[in-house]
Order: structure tokens, then sequence, then C-alpha cells
């Protein structure tokens, strides 16, 4: 049995390649489009075969390609991992708002289309085996696949997209009722016919949010509440079955052999253990000791002083765990300490610029870090997405239209980050300070007006981040600012971040090559008072919408880039988030038991085309 695990921070990085469930696009190009007409109910038009869409320009692969070239097509099927992360559950169901859903749900529920991890971002054929849009996006319709089918061998029908698409616009998470109540019209045209139509503002990734859409048995539901939370999975049509869960502590997976799709190009050399085990554990820690202990497989390590002087233990010495550094091409996201703008506290925006000092980079990245960080300076760190020098051209157009609402110094200086060094810059941090109101009393800032003690609290889940966080609270306190720092489990950590209840927390947010309308679910006005989404910081501009709005509509590349180098750009301006610091490579340790393509994909590492490489092999062997 091949035992594989890794820290929870890189789950999603392992299986889906930093990729969210509803991704997104802009300019999206849909091969071999034309102006066919529109399907009528009661009549049977059979499009040309339309199976990619690309993010500009054509999809890579064409539409009879066998595979991916990121995969092994020959790769055996065999074998069983086990995935240990940080965190808890207590449901099973993607489609319900409440709850904590376990990890890894997606590998029981297909979708219309599926990703290719080795572009920007296309999608091609899963359950709809062809579609055809509008040349203005203004509807698309898929065709089904006849030979896909649910895991009780039911066909998956128009009907099946139907149901799941309502229960995800009027019961599923925040994010999907945002995107899909803006959907105007879903029909049935037949039984694996379905037509979606886009509102007349037209946002250009509207078919990517349908393509990306889970589906699930309508049948299933007949009895039950879609939007309820429960450990009964439901029905699936993946290559993977829930074959046991307790609540908070594991589930397994287990491979169909029997699976519809496994001949699909898409699939062909991917999913091949028989079983993947996701077990829950408290502490890292833990689950590195029994790494070095032999009981584990695979490691993905983002902690790179216990890559360079934890990892000389005997298994390493006599070669049967390998160590190999992969250069990251992918956007390195935020991570960094989120001010709650929610509270008074931090609405001024000069106090959360002056709290910045509290972050000595240079000083921890030598100390603790042996210099092997790289600090953030953006939230598409490690890009061309990424913002820098001062704005031009279309960049600087889109900011001027919002000249009234942004500042001076944005057009003029490039953005810094404090430079950081054992003493900091206090002086400007206290200058700032003093702008807002505070004043120095008895070695406490105390606001002149209310009185009140300039202090606050780091709320954490993982005892990795207590160190940065007490030395930020220790720089802090030569300003007179308390700060503390506690730190609790995952259920009640993830209950108080669904609920925004917290003044700071330390948090990171992924981000891919095609950044689009999950970007309002981050940083849109709308999201900052709905439970539940991940606007963390409460932010609530309108400069940041009217970008993200730009992002997701225009029809231009140049403009589409623009937009998210000045969305990047307000944020940055808005000291919302403390940036951290990140590392342009991904630390892979695995065992010689298993083994993965030669060819690792833009969007980073993927467990999916891992394989055994000793069939029969177990734990302990």
């Amino acid at each position: 049995m091949i035992n594989i695990r890794f820290h929870f921070k890189k789950i999603i990085c392992c299986l889906l390649g930093l990729v969210p469930l509803l991704v997104n696009a802009d300019s999206v190009s849909l091969q071999g489009l034309s102006s066919i007409p529109d399907p009528v109910q009661g009549f049977e038009i059979i499009p040309k075969p339309v199976t990619g869409i690309a993010l500009f320009g054509q999809a890579k692969y064409a539409e009879d390609f066998k595979s991916f070239k990121y995969v092994n097509a020959d790769a055996p099927k065999g074998g069983v991992i086990k995935v240990a992360i940080r965190g808890t559950f207590n449901s099973m169901n993607q489609l319900a708002a409440k709850g904590v859903p376990a990890q890894c749900l997606f590998l029981m529920q297909d979708t219309l289309l599926m990703r290719a991890l080795d572009e920007p971002f296309s999608l091609y054929a899963r359950i709809a085996e062809s579609f055809v849009g509008a040349p203005d996006r203004s509807w698309i319709t898929f065709n089904l696949n006849p030979k896909a089918k649910f895991h009780d061998g039911s066909p998956i029908l128009a009907e099946d997209v139907l149901f799941s698409f309502k229960a995800f616009r009027d019961q599923g998470p925040f994010r999907t009722r945002t995107y899909y109540r803006e959907i105007q019209k879903a029909e049935v045209l037949g039984p694996r016919q379905i037509k979606f139509s886009f509102p007349a503002h037209v946002d250009r990734q509207f078919p990517l949010l349908i393509g990306f859409m889970p589906i699930f048995s309508k049948a299933f539901f007949e009895d039950k509440d879609p939007g309820k939370t429960t450990l009964e999975a439901p029905m699936g049509s993946g290559p993977y079955k829930v074959s046991h869960a307790v609540s908070g502590k594991h589930v397994i997976y287990k491979r169909l052999p029997d699976y519809w799709g496994k001949e699909l190009p898409v699939n062909v050399g991917q999913n091949n253990f028989d079983e993947i085990r996701i077990e829950y554990t408290r502490d890292d820690t833990v689950a590195f000791e029994a790494f070095r202990a032999g009981n584990d497989d695979l490691r993905i390590e983002d902690n790179i002083i216990r890559w360079m002087k934890h990892y000389d233990f005997p298994l390493v010495e006599r070669g049967r765990i390998k160590k190999v550094e992969v250069p990251l091409k992918r956007p390195m996201g935020m991570f960094g300490l989120v001010f709650n703008t929610r509270n008074p506290l931090f609405k001024d925006r000069r106090v959360r610029q002056a709290l910045f000092s509290g972050f000595d980079f240079e000083w921890l990245n030598k100390v603790y870090y042996n210099g092997e960080y790289v600090r953030t300076r953006s939230y598409f760190a490690n890009s061309h997405l990424a913002s820098t020098g001062v704005p031009k051209g279309i960049e600087r157009a889109l900011l001027l239209n919002h000249c009234n609402r942004l500042r001076k110094n944005l057009f003029e200086e490039p953005y810094t980050p404090p430079p950081g060094s054992e003493r900091g810059d206090m002086r400007a941090a206290l200058d700032l300070l003093k702008s807002a109101g505070w004043r120095i009393r008895e070695n406490r800032l105390i606001h002149k007006d209310t009185g009140a003690h300039l202090a606050f609290e780091v709320l954490l889940s993982d005892p990795h981040y207590e160190r940065l966080a007490l030395t930020y609270a220790k720089n802090l306190e030569r300003l007179g600012v308390r700060v503390t720092v506690r730190t609790v489990d995952s259920s009640h950590y993830e209950n108080r971040l669904t609920h925004f209840n917290y003044d700071t927390i330390i948090h990171r947010w992924p981000q891919s090559l095609a950044p689009g309308r999950e970007q309002m679910n981050n940083w849109g006005s709308r999201a900052a008072d709905q439970t539940g989404s991940r606007n963390y910081a409460g932010i609530k501009d309108p400069v940041v919408d009217a970008m993200i709005k730009k992002m997701v509509t225009t029809k231009e590349e140049k403009e589409y880039f623009a937009s998210i180098r000045a969305l990047d750009r307000v944020l940055l301006d808005g000291h919302y988030v403390v940036p951290f610091y990140h590392i342009n490579k991904e630390l892979l340790a695995y065992k010689d038991t298993v083994a993965f393509p030669k060819t690792i994909p833009v969007s980073g590492f993927s467990l999916f085309p891992w394989w055994c490489l000793l069939a029969g092999w177990s734990t302990g062997r």
C-alpha cells in the first residue's frame, strides 16, 4: 500500500494544481465556433463537435488528442495513498452552504468540462462530449456524452445538469450562489442537451463557470434536501466513490474500475491509485515524524528550515526517499497578516499602514529562514500579472477613470513594503498614527477622542505561525500597541473565519494564471457582508469592484492583463494585508516506490498522474 501524507496548505496544489472549484477566464475562445442556429425544442440539431475552450486563441490540444502531455498514458493502476491534512470536516455535500465539506469531494463528481494543467486556462470535454456557443458568448449549449453515467448505472441527463445548476444557485455556497444567480436562463432542449443563456452585459467567463460545475443526480435528491449538511455522500459520477468516512478523522475514496470516463482523453494516465485515504490531523509536526519513520511516501514541504536541516534521516541517506525542488511558474498569490476592516480599529488606512512596521522581513528571513524566502510584493507574485513600477498605458488609463478615489501617490510611486530592519521605520509609523488621532501615553497608544488603547488579537489555527505572530507582536510593543496571539482548533477557527469573528488572521489566497470572478469573492464589496465569502479583509472599494468587472467582461487581451495589474495596485495601496514572503519552488520528498511524469505542468505539482511502482506494496514493507 502506498501511504502518502502532505500538509493541508498544499492539498489544493496537489490535487487541483491550485485551481479553485469555480475557475474563471476572461476572453474565452470556443474552438470551431460558428453561427449555428439556436437549437429548438423538439428538433434534433447536431452541431459540429466542439471540444475545447481556451483563455485566448485556440486550445492547445486538438479534438482528436489522446491524453495530456504531462501524464504517463501507460501508468499502471494500483496502490493506496494516504493524505494527511490539517483541519476538520462535518459534511460530504458540496451543495450545502453550511458546514465544512470534506476535502477532495470532486473525486466523486464529474464536471461538464475538465481543465488542462499545462495551459494558462483551457477546458476540454468530459460529461459534455461537445458544445457550441454564440460568438458573443450570450449562450452556450452542451451535448452530453451518451456513455456518461452515475455510480448506480443511471445515465447523466440534461435534467441532472439543470437540477445541479438550480441547487448551486439557490442553496449552494456563497460563491456559487453569487455566480449562478446572474445567469439568465437554463433550459433543457432534449434528454442530453441543455442550453444556458447569459445576461446582456455578457460576463465572458460564464461558459467556463458552467463547464466547471459538478453534476449531481436529481433522482438521488428526490426525497432529500440538497442544501442540508450530511455525512452521506451524494450519488457520484467520477472516478472514485467514498468507501468510508468519519467526521473530522478520515475519508477513504475507492477507485471504480468500471468508471464510465476512464478512457476519455482528459482522464487517460490519471486516477492511478486504487484508494485515496485522507486523514485529518491537528499537527503537521506529527505528520513529518511519521514521514521520517518511513510510514509515509510523499510529502510536500512548506517549511524551508525543516527542508534544509531535518531531511538527513536514514531513509534519505539510503536513497529510499528522494528530494526534488521544482521551480514554480504560477502566481504565488498573497500570504500575510489580514486586517479585518469590519473592526472600527482597522477602517483607517493610515492605521493599517502604520501596523506594517511590525513585520520585519529582513530580520525574520535572515534569522529564522536562512535568507531563503522572497518578500511578497504583489497579490500575483511570481508572474507577469504582478504590478510593477508606476502604472502606464492601459493600466494607467483604467485607474485615471477613478482618480478622484485614488491617492495621487499611486500614480507617482511604485509600491514598496516597509524595508524591514531591526529598528523598523517607527518614526513614519508614529507619524501616521498621530495623524489618525493616536497619542502615546504611558508607553501605550491611546486614541485622543475615545481613550481606547490600540490593541488587537492575531487568530491562528496553525501553531507553525506562532513564532511569526509573536515576533510581529513584540515589534509592535515598541509603538505602544498591544497584540495578543491566540491559537485555536480547526473547527473553532473555521467557524470564526466563516462569520468574520476576528481582528486579524494569517491567510493565503492562491491565484491562477487566469484570474477572474473568484476575485469578487476575495475582494468584492458584495462579498464583504456575505457569510462564508473569502473577503476576509472586508474590503468595500468601488475601484476594486470596477477593476474586477473590467477583468471579467473585457474582450481585449491587453486590457484583461492591465485590469489585473490595476487591481493588484489598488489592493496593495489599500494596505489590507501585510505581505509576508514566498518561495519560488516546490519542495517534494517521496519514496522510491512511487513515480511521476517528467513533465510538471505550469499549474504545478498534481497527484493525479503519479503511480505506484511496486505491485502489491503496502505500508510497512
